[in-house]
């Protein structure tokens, strides 16, 4: 007689993640049907576009003008393939911009130093009243 422990680990994992897991996100992926998790798939096309913003115009763009865009796909109104499709016809993309952009390969770290210590004396000024 044997047993395979790999899958008994996998199968108490997999337990492990049905007790924490958000209830109701997973309901969510049931009732649009579409088999994956749109909430992640929304976030994951967001931060595609916001690769692409920096590599293209140097800057971080937080708010976004797609947003009724991305709240469909978080509702999971689109087909996964045509999702994934996406995704890497983006990552070609972004990779073709990071190939001719001018930004840096590493960041300033004197520089990124002097804008955190600005940040933290101009909080604790506000803080302190």
């Amino acid at each position: 007689m044997s047993f395979n422990k790999s899958y008994c680990k996998e199968y108490k994992e997999y337990w492990k993640w049905v007790e924490k897991r958000n209830d109701n996100r997973y309901r969510n992926t049931i009732q649009h049907g579409k088999n994956y998790d749109a909430k992640n798939m929304m976030h994951t096309l967001r931060l595609l576009d916001m690769c692409e913003e920096i590599g293209r115009y140097g800057e971080l763009r937080v708010k976004r003008e797609d947003r009724e865009y991305l709240l469909k796909i978080k509702k999971g109104e689109f087909q996964y393939d045509n999702l994934l499709q996406i995704t890497n016809e983006k990552i070609t993309e972004i990779d073709t911009i990071y190939q001719d952009s001018d930004l840096s390969d590493k960041p300033d770290l004197d520089r990124l130093n002097q804008i955190l210590i600005k940040i933290r004396k101009d909080f604790l000024r506000m803080v302190e009243g």
